[in-house]
C-alpha cells in the first residue's frame, strides 16, 4: 500500500492509492483519491474496493518514507 502524491488534477483528484497483493496472484489495484485523505478515508476505499474482490487479507504491509529523516520503515499489520 503506497500512495503516488504530487500529480496533475484529475477528475478532482490529485493521488493515486495502489495496493499490490504480493502474494500468488501480483495483482495491483490503482484508487484515485486526493492528498488529503486521512487514515478513515484510506479505509474506507480500502473497504470498497478491495475486500470486495480479495475478501480480508491475513496480513498488510505499508511502507513509511521518512525523506527528512533519510530513513524508511516497512510495517507488517498482520489479521487473523
Amino acid at each position: 500500500m503506497d500512495f503516488i502524491t504530487k500529480l496533475p488534477l484529475s477528475g478532482g483528484y490529485d493521488t493515486i492509492l495502489t495496493i499490490t497483493n504480493t502474494d500468488c496472484s501480483k495483482a495491483s489495484v490503482f484508487i484515485p483519491c486526493n492528498e488529503a485523505i486521512n487514515s478513515e478515508g484510506v479505509a474506507l476505499l480500502y473497504l470498497n474496493n478491495i475486500i470486495p474482490h480479495y475478501g480480508i487479507p491475513y496480513k498488510i504491509i505499508v511502507v513509511i518514507n521518512k525523506v527528512e529523516m533519510g530513513s524508511s520503515k516497512q510495517v507488517q499489520v498482520k489479521g487473523a
